[in-house]
């Protein structure tokens, strides 16, 4: 099986999504207007976010963003 990274030529990275990774590529928490959506399965909520409560509730923030310094208004999870 031919590895999919090589094929389309992708060169930034594999793997799960650290706090190192989020604090290297996503502009700091105290820059102007950041805002950062977060989408995914169940466990990466967990990690990265903290989880929505419904779709109308977007719930704490927690996990990874907020260690960083984010506040709950600079992070949506769709």
């Amino acid at each position: 099986m031919t590895n999919m990274f090589v094929v389309i030529g992708w060169s930034q990275g594999k793997g799960h999504i650290t706090k190192e990774l989020l604090e290297k590529v996503l502009p700091g928490p105290s820059e102007e207007n950041v805002k950062v959506f977060v989408c995914g399965p169940p466990g990466l909520y967990k990690a990265v976010s903290g989880t929505k409560k419904s779709p109308s509730d977007q719930g704490e923030l927690d996990g990874y963003l907020k260690e960083i310094g984010y506040s709950k208004d600079q992070v949506y999870k769709f």
